[in-house]
């Protein structure tokens, strides 16, 4: 039985079902398909290629090979085969597919994810990025909470619209993943309630946020930074120069690929866009600051910046 998906404006085609895309109806034409089948020939004939990150880039193949879930095989960018560990689940190896193998086929199309959450304010994406364990996701949802309409979680892929000579983000896929701690904070919103276990992080629990996620590209307005420093106050600082551009480029999703993709000067033109055209801020936090204080401080911020 085949199934369809739409996301980030690329038609899905596969053999099993990937929960949490948007379901589409049987299409004619389909930009990438993934099947689920035996590709222990092509493992052997790619492995000579494999480099330290367990990854071949080799003449438009790709071999992913990812400890305990699989092994991933991408062919012309529209193919994707896979086979699974003996004790991984296709539950267990989407977030897989909708991460890694799904930043490949977006990279090869010139298209460069980044780390960030995000919130829509007058019209426009707010972008929340930073390093793991900055709070990202959950500052997001305080400012749910606060009425701000939800974006996306984790990843945003950005691209210059030429109609309308701005940066656009594409609608992303509708969930989101909180640990214990983030949740306790949160005051009562409607999609707390249909949590489930992320079944590959033991701490963390993910939320179908469909009925409540903004699901149409939209223009971005800005991005903010976020820090934890040893520091006394929170504070905004707006960035500018080289200091801007190494931000910029610190936010990039699984940036390693570029290079074995052979994208590095559409990369930089790319990020060079992004200079020119966003105004990058960092929020910095102390330490040990509740999240809710701190999605107070980022309303304020929103508000000033408009």
């Amino acid at each position: 039985m085949a199934y369809y998906y739409n996301i980030y404006d690329l038609c899905l085609k596969s053999n099993f079902q990937m929960n949490n895309l948007q379901s589409i109806p049987q299409q004619e034409v389909v930009d990438v398909t993934f099947t689920k089948k035996n590709i222990q020939s092509e493992i052997k004939r790619l492995q000579r290629y494999v480099q330290q990150n367990a990854i071949a880039f080799h003449e438009g193949e790709v071999l992913l090979l990812i400890q305990e879930i699989g092994q991933f095989w991408i062919k012309n960018k529209r193919e994707v085969f896979f086979q699974l560990e003996p004790n991984c689940s296709i539950e267990k190896a989407l977030p897989h597919l909708y991460s890694t193998v799904m930043t490949i086929l977006l990279q090869q199309r010139n298209l460069f994810p980044i780390h960030a959450s995000a919130v829509v304010h007058q019209g426009k994406v707010q972008l929340f990025s930073g390093h793991s364990g900055m709070g990202k996701s959950t500052l997001a949802a305080q400012l749910n909470a606060k009425g701000f309409p939800l974006f996306s979680d984790d990843k945003c892929v950005l691209y210059w619209n030429d109609d309308h000579q701005q940066v656009y983000v594409k609608s992303a896929i509708s969930t989101v993943r909180l640990c214990a701690d983030a949740i306790e904070q949160l005051d009562a919103l409607p999609w707390l309630n249909n949590g489930k276990p992320v079944t590959y992080k033991d701490d963390k629990t993910e939320f179908d946020v469909s009925a409540w996620m903004i699901k149409e590209d939209m223009p971005v307005g800005s991005l903010y930074v976020l820090r934890k420093r040893p520091t006394e106050r929170v504070f905004s600082r707006m960035l500018k120069g080289a200091r801007k551009m190494a931000v910029i480029q610190e936010q990039a999703f699984k940036q390693a690929f570029i290079a074995g993709l052979n994208k590095q000067d559409v990369h930089f033109a790319f990020l060079q866009r992004l200079f020119t055209q966003l105004p990058v801020t960092a929020l910095v936090r102390p330490m040990n600051l509740p999240s809710w204080k701190f999605a107070n401080f980022v309303e304020i911020v929103l508000k000033q910046h408009g």
